[in-house]
């Protein structure tokens, strides 16, 4: 009986230490996660100058002399604040930060949250059709680490001999 109360509690634990915690530069900043890129192009009146946490995957960068213009496709995001690896979006928007980001680091593909101020709505072409993209001005943006799948590296295991009765014979 004991034991079993150990292991729950040791499994309370891992679990409570691997939640996802948000970065610091985004707790800092606090952006409504409620208002959504759906709503700033339906009224953008009401929202101009509201700060909104958005997310996403870096689909371009580019440095400009105002900055760096990110344009990204936006992901739901998790209770930490990272984008969801799934296959939903609303659509894309504009992220203008005011300093230097080197675009060989915020490469397309990567995962970013950024913190910003809704600014309004720019047209745009996205291939042959034209495109509104909401455009924030990013106060703070946190790049996230690569996705362990994502990795090209993988590795693989071998036990020496004598091989454990739990994987025997391990290919």
């Amino acid at each position: 009986m004991k034991i079993g109360l150990k292991v729950v509690g040791a499994l309370c634990m891992v679990a409570f230490v691997s939640c996802a915690v948000m970065p610091k530069e985004l707790r800092e900043e606090k952006g409504k996660r409620e208002i959504t890129l759906k709503m700033v192009r339906k009224g953008l009146e009401i929202y101009r100058g509201s700060k909104v946490m958005w997310g996403g995957r870096i689909i371009r960068c580019e440095n400009k002399k105002e900055g760096t213009l990110f344009e990204v496709l936006q992901l739901p995001l998790d209770v930490g604040g990272r984008p969801k690896d799934v296959d939903e979006s609303e659509g894309r928007f504009l992220a203008l930060y005011d300093g230097f980001l080197d675009c060989a680091i915020y490469c397309p593909g990567r995962e970013i949250t950024l913190v910003g101020e809704v600014r309004g709505l720019q047209r745009g072409k996205l291939g042959e059709m034209e495109y509104v993209y909401p455009v924030v001005r990013a106060k703070k943006i946190h790049l996230w680490r690569r996705r362990k799948e994502e990795m090209e590296v993988y590795h693989y295991h071998y036990w020496p001999p004598p091989y454990p009765w739990w994987c025997y014979p391990c290919w």
